[in-house]
């Protein structure tokens, strides 16, 4: 059992693994990492894309240059996909 330490801040770290989210989203939208990771425009796998970008800023520390080889995509649209500027669905 861990005791808290009035010296130490008591925050829990929420962090997860980028293959996690992967997984777990592809799984949800029922595609297979191998149709995401292809160079295709085609909007379901747009989406699941989009969806890993955002969930992976928001719960990890994976860098975006890490993200946009993860996903095979430039990082200019893994920048596109967190600003919003990025077309199709939002």
């Amino acid at each position: 059992m861990v005791k808290y330490n009035s010296k130490q801040p008591m925050v829990v770290s929420r962090k997860i693994r980028l293959e996690a989210i992967i997984n777990k989203v592809c799984k949800e939208a029922e595609v297979s990492i191998e149709e995401i990771i292809r160079k295709t425009k085609i909007q379901k796998y747009s989406d699941v894309r989009k969806a890993i970008v955002r969930l992976s800023e928001k719960y990890t520390d994976v860098s975006k240059k890490e993200l946009a080889n993860e996903l095979n995509l430039p990082p200019s649209m893994i920048s596109k996909i967190i600003s919003g500027k990025s077309g199709g669905t939002q």
